[in-house]
C-alpha cells in the first residue's frame, strides 16, 4: 500500500472510530449538529495548517468524491429483496 492510501486509510478508520465515540458519549446516532462540531472543528485545523484557502477548498472537494464514491459502492454491494 502506497504512504497516501496508508495515510488516508489511518485518518479514515480514525473518524469512524469518532462516529462510534459519538453515539457511546450522547447515547444516540450523531445528528447534523454532533456532525457540524467535528466538521467544524477538523476544518478549523485544515485551514490554520493549508497554505492558503484553494488547498483547503481542493481537500474539501476531493473528500466529497470520494464520499460519494464510498456510498454509491455501498449501496450497489447491498441486496435488497
Amino acid at each position: 500500500m502506497e504512504k497516501l492510501e496508508k495515510e488516508y486509510q489511518i485518518g479514515y478508520e480514525l473518524g469512524i472510530n469518532l462516529i462510534d465515540k459519538l453515539v457511546v458519549v450522547t447515547k444516540e446516532q450523531p445528528n447534523v449538529n454532533h456532525l457540524a462540531g467535528v466538521l467544524s472543528s477538523i476544518l478549523n485545523f485544515a485551514y490554520f495548517s493549508a497554505p492558503n484557502d484553494n488547498a483547503v477548498n481542493e481537500l474539501i472537494k476531493v473528500c466529497k468524491e470520494n464520499a460519494k464514491e464510498n456510498i454509491v459502492k455501498h449501496e450497489s454491494s447491498v441486496d435488497i429483496q
